[in-house]
């Protein structure tokens, strides 16, 4: 049996993360493949040892330094280290998203402060402040799940919550609010779409199933299929989980680029078996991507 490996973070043993894992864990086995989970620490000797029997590595983590050493050792990851920390960082996936020319609401790039909290720099980020307006979305860069993702309606909200999370590395955003509480999932892999699900929650603007959220099956129009590609292709990405947010005339904006989507709230709301689709697609593709990589190594390229 062909063996490749998943790498899962120490911190993370909760039940929805485990369901996950031991999901794409099934779905390789029903493929003939032996998907191995590893945690980060235990990465690193399991592969020195045994680099050259491991088929692709499903980097289900985000230690982006972690993620370099497994390519460097030959190995294809999916996602790469670079789509990874590009999703990771939301003003990187800002930034790679504008000089792809994907439709994303405004935004700013807060300066960063380096542990003091940007509350007392007010003035400094007035203009930044304006160009967006109110309401304003307020983000810290790093972030799962709509987890430390703000509403802000007026500056009295604005230094509120920067009273609360001003020390992280922040950005701000249009909010296009035409339809609140709600966006779309758009999923793709191999630059291909895949499944859409439309998330609604009533109770909060953020649609997300970890706030509250629920997801139903959905159709994703060409125009949302089409900027989602876009959006997965600017990162670099073999597969992900775009959120999209229709603002006005059905305009949709990109709001985030998830390479490590979940896909087992998406798989029930559809029945379509994503982690399935996207096993097979590690395996067709896996020879391709260690051939590549190892040209990269050998060319002492720094992936």
């Amino acid at each position: 049996m062909k063996k490749a490996i998943i790498v899962t973070n120490v911190t993370k043993t909760d039940e929805k993360f485990t369901e996950q894992v031991n999901l794409f864990i099934h779905e390789a086995r029903e493929l003939g493949v032996k998907l191995i989970q590893l945690r980060g620490d235990e990465v690193l000797p399991f592969v020195e040892q045994n680099g050259k029997h491991i088929l692709f590595c499903l980097f289900w983590d985000k230690d982006i330094y972690l993620c370099k050493e497994v390519e460097m050792h030959g190995i294809p990851t999916f996602n790469s280290s670079k789509s990874i920390a590009m999703c990771d960082d939301k003003a990187y996936t800002y930034l790679a998203l504008k000089y792809a020319g994907v439709l994303q609401p405004k935004t700013e790039v807060l300066p960063i402060t380096f542990g003091r909290n940007i509350a007392s720099y007010m003035e400094e980020i007035k203009g930044m402040v304006e160009r967006i307006g109110f309401p304003m979305v307020v983000k810290s860069r790093r972030g799962s799940f709509g987890e430390q993702v703000f509403l802000a309606e007026s500056a009295t909200d604005l230094t509120s919550i920067f009273s609360r999370i001003g020390t992280d590395d922040l950005l701000i955003q249009e909010y296009i609010g035409v339809h609140p509480g709600e966006d779309f999932r758009v999923n793709i892999l191999g630059n291909k779409f895949a499944v859409g699900v439309r998330r609604y929650n009533p109770d909060d603007f953020r649609s997300n199933v970890n706030q509250g959220g629920k997801m139903y099956k959905a159709y994703i129009p060409r125009k949302m299929r089409k900027v989602a590609i876009q959006a997965t292709k600017a990162v670099g990405a073999h597969f992900a989980g775009v959120d999209v947010v229709l603002g006005r005339l059905g305009k949709p904006y990109v709001i985030e680029v998830n390479s490590n989507m979940r896909t087992v709230a998406v798989e029930d709301a559809t029945r379509y078996r994503l982690a399935m689709k996207i096993m097979k697609y590690m395996i067709k593709t896996a020879k391709r991507e260690r051939k590549i990589i190892k040209l990269r190594v050998k060319a002492k390229e720094f992936i």
